[in-house]
Protein backbone atom coordinates (compact mmCIF):
# COMPACT_ATOMS: atom_id res chain seq x y z
CA UNK A 1 0.00 0.00 0.00
CA UNK A 2 1.35 3.52 -1.03
CA UNK A 3 2.40 6.07 1.99
CA UNK A 4 -0.55 7.95 3.28
CA UNK A 5 -2.76 5.58 2.68
CA UNK A 6 -4.22 5.15 5.67
CA UNK A 7 -4.69 9.05 7.55
CA UNK A 8 -3.94 9.28 10.82
CA UNK A 9 -4.17 12.15 13.11
CA UNK A 10 -2.17 12.95 16.26
CA UNK A 11 -4.03 13.09 19.58
CA UNK A 12 -3.26 15.84 21.36
CA UNK A 13 -2.13 14.24 24.91
CA UNK A 14 -3.22 17.40 27.23
CA UNK A 15 -3.67 16.52 30.64
CA UNK A 16 -7.36 16.57 32.13
CA UNK A 17 -8.22 19.00 35.02
CA UNK A 18 -10.90 16.55 36.48
CA UNK A 19 -11.69 16.32 39.97
CA UNK A 20 -11.54 13.06 41.06
CA UNK A 21 -12.58 14.19 44.57
CA UNK A 22 -16.18 14.69 43.56
CA UNK A 23 -17.61 11.98 42.36
CA UNK A 24 -21.25 12.06 41.29
CA UNK A 25 -22.89 8.53 39.36
CA UNK A 26 -23.50 8.46 36.06
CA UNK A 27 -27.12 9.52 35.27
CA UNK A 28 -26.73 6.47 32.51
CA UNK A 29 -24.83 3.53 33.79
CA UNK A 30 -24.65 4.49 37.68
CA UNK A 31 -21.07 4.47 38.01
CA UNK A 32 -18.63 7.09 40.16
CA UNK A 33 -17.59 9.83 37.45
CA UNK A 34 -16.23 13.07 38.28
CA UNK A 35 -18.75 15.83 38.82
CA UNK A 36 -17.16 18.02 36.18
CA UNK A 37 -16.56 15.05 33.47
CA UNK A 38 -18.51 15.87 30.18
CA UNK A 39 -18.70 11.75 29.21
CA UNK A 40 -18.83 8.86 31.29
CA UNK A 41 -15.57 6.63 31.27
CA UNK A 42 -17.18 3.54 31.43
CA UNK A 43 -20.22 3.84 29.19
CA UNK A 44 -19.32 6.64 27.43
CA UNK A 45 -22.26 8.40 26.87
CA UNK A 46 -22.84 12.29 27.96
CA UNK A 47 -22.73 12.93 31.50
CA UNK A 48 -24.61 16.44 31.06
CA UNK A 49 -28.45 15.75 30.80
CA UNK A 50 -30.52 17.95 29.42
CA UNK A 51 -34.16 18.66 31.21
CA UNK A 52 -36.78 19.98 28.10
CA UNK A 53 -38.10 22.85 29.24
CA UNK A 54 -41.60 22.92 31.00
CA UNK A 55 -42.85 25.82 28.56
CA UNK A 56 -42.34 24.04 25.61
CA UNK A 57 -45.03 22.07 27.11
CA UNK A 58 -47.41 24.66 28.44
CA UNK A 59 -46.94 26.45 24.76
CA UNK A 60 -48.26 23.22 22.74
CA UNK A 61 -50.88 22.69 25.14
CA UNK A 62 -51.99 26.05 24.21
CA UNK A 63 -51.93 25.87 20.85
CA UNK A 64 -53.42 22.68 20.87
CA UNK A 65 -56.22 24.24 22.73
CA UNK A 66 -56.23 27.06 20.68
CA UNK A 67 -56.88 25.09 17.45
CA UNK A 68 -59.45 22.81 18.70
CA UNK A 69 -61.42 26.28 20.17
CA UNK A 70 -60.82 27.98 16.23
CA UNK A 71 -62.37 24.84 14.90
CA UNK A 72 -65.47 24.72 17.66
CA UNK A 73 -66.09 28.02 17.44
CA UNK A 74 -65.87 28.58 12.98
Amino acid sequence: MPEGFFQYYQENEQEEDLDFNHLVKCPHCGKPIPQDATSCYYCGKDAIVRKKSKRVGWLILFLIVLLISYFIIF
